[in-house]
């Protein structure tokens, strides 16, 4: 594997695991509208579909993954749903699916 050392990215993994987005915002959003950080396509993908951010609590920080859709989000290899405005923190390494499972894969990755 490649390590990226400028610090959290997201990188897609299915259809075309070429394409990475360093999260260089305090919020990046992930959608098909051309203002969207990430720009993707998929049936069910929204134009706004999800949300990463930066939350700190104390001392620490962690980054957090909101979904935006109706469509969802599924964690754990097309397992788990978030619904909209659900929100959840991210590990690194972790793969969701945007839309529906399988449709778009992405994985975050910090450091």
């Amino acid at each position: 594997k490649r390590r990226h050392e400028e610090g959290a990215y997201l990188e897609q993994v299915w259809p075309k695991p070429e394409r990475r987005w360093l999260l260089s915002n305090s919020q990046f959003r992930i959608g098909r509208d051309c203002s969207c950080d990430a720009v993707v396509r998929g049936e069910h993908i929204s134009r706004e579909h999800a949300t990463i951010y930066r939350e700190s609590s104390g001392d620490a920080s962690s980054w957090v993954l909101k979904d935006l859709s109706r469509n969802g989000i599924f964690t754990g290899n097309g397992g788990t749903k978030l619904n909209k405005n659900e929100r959840r923190p991210l590990r690194s390494g972790e793969q969701f699916d945007l839309g529906e499972p399988g449709e778009l894969r992405l994985r975050f990755c910090d450091g």
